[in-house]
């Protein structure tokens, strides 16, 4: 979504009815070379602190340490 604002390419082929594995490919292509793929991750990992910050406030519980499992997960799948 990102891309769709920022890349001609991107948006063109978005646009297409039908695009060809070839658009395809050149919008992926766009996307990689362009700064969003590290804009998201910058922004999972902020999203990823802030959920840790509300969880710490909760007592402990079986739950809290699941999903505080979930968010290290996460982080490990993004690295």
């Amino acid at each position: 979504v990102l891309s769709l604002a920022r890349s001609p390419e991107v948006r063109r082929v978005f646009q297409l009815a039908e695009p060809s594995d070839t658009d395809v490919a050149a919008a992926l292509r766009a996307i990689r070379e362009s700064d969003v793929p590290a804009e998201v991750r910058a922004l999972a990992a902020a999203y990823r602190e802030e959920a840790r910050d509300c969880l710490e406030r909760l007592p402990a519980s079986d739950e809290k340490h699941l999903l505080l499992g979930m968010i290290d997960d996460l982080a490990i799948r993004g690295a």
